[in-house]
């Protein structure tokens, strides 16, 4: 019962659901690790999301962007970072049973977007410090990419992810070399 025999799927809607995606929240069951799962049909935006994560080969810092843990993507697809490796060669070629092909994304669970954050929490508007120190760690994550030469291209309140320790950083990764 378990989804690609590896993820728990929590009960409940996606945590977000698009045309082109839809995002919800698992149990790793190889490692208990929580984890949110990015399904994408289209492969072209599955292959810029994960080379979007990577500047020269190298990772960037999961201080600044949400990370991937891994993906899977359909068999007979091997799809590679932008470094020429995959976090997982293990866990990448997987197929989905009948219908078309799916590619997923795993990262680590935010806790709760800052779109989330601002309805639910009563923070814009009421607490000037709560604000503040969010807006100085989007500027701390937006100049970190821009020093790496990339610039995000879709910043919103639903692609600012709050980690359980309280970092707010980047999610949904569409950027363009500056």
């Amino acid at each position: 019962g378990a989804y690609m025999g590896r993820y728990r799927i929590f009960p409940g809607p996606p945590v977000h659901k698009s045309s082109t995606c839809m995002i919800v929240f698992a149990e790793d069951l190889t490692n208990n690790r929580l984890v949110a799962l990015k399904i994408m049909k289209h492969r072209h935006q599955f292959k810029a999301e994960i080379d979007a994560r990577y500047n020269n080969g190298s990772p960037l810092s999961s201080s600044f962007v949400i990370s991937l843990l891994g993906w899977h993507c359909p068999a007979g697809d091997p799809i590679s970072a932008a470094g020429g490796q995959a976090p997982w060669e293990e866990a990448t070629e997987t197929s989905e049973e009948g219908g078309e092909a799916t590619y997923v994304l795993v990262m680590p669970q935010g806790e709760r977007s800052l779109h989330d954050a601002c309805a639910k929490e009563r923070i814009a508007g009421i607490d000037a410090d709560a604000v503040v120190a969010i807006v100085q760690q989007l500027a701390e994550c937006l100049a970190y990419l821009h020093s790496m030469g990339t610039v995000h291209m879709d910043i919103k309140q639903r692609n600012v992810i709050r980690l359980a320790d309280g970092r707010f950083i980047l999610c949904d990764m569409v950027i363009r070399e500056c």
